[in-house]
């Protein structure tokens, strides 16, 4: 394989198991159901205040975070935040 196919490779290895490990992260922290309990969309500030955490860094943590589950459309993002998409709402516990 050349360089090409090798880096290509492992871009989609860390793809790959990326979003299982944020799917369980925000599922352990409960950030779906935070959003569903919400009637607009959250910022990370917003929803990281919510959090049992005292991480100065949590906003911008979940911040990428956010991102990543939007790119997998798990979750919507808009200038205002984030919320629920169908495929979030399912992950509620509700």
């Amino acid at each position: 394989m050349g360089d090409e196919e090798n880096l290509a490779y492992a871009l989609e290895l860390v793809d790959s198991l990326a979003l299982p490990m944020v799917l369980h992260t925000a599922m352990q922290l409960d950030i779906f159901e935070i959003m569903a309990k919400s009637d607009e969309s959250l910022t990370a500030a917003e929803i990281a205040a919510k959090l049992p955490t005292e991480n100065p860094q949590a906003p911008a943590m979940l911040e990428r975070m956010l991102r990543v589950l939007a790119s997998y459309n798990v979750v919507t993002s808009d200038v205002e935040g984030v919320r629920n998409d169908a495929r979030g709402e399912v992950l509620c516990e509700e």
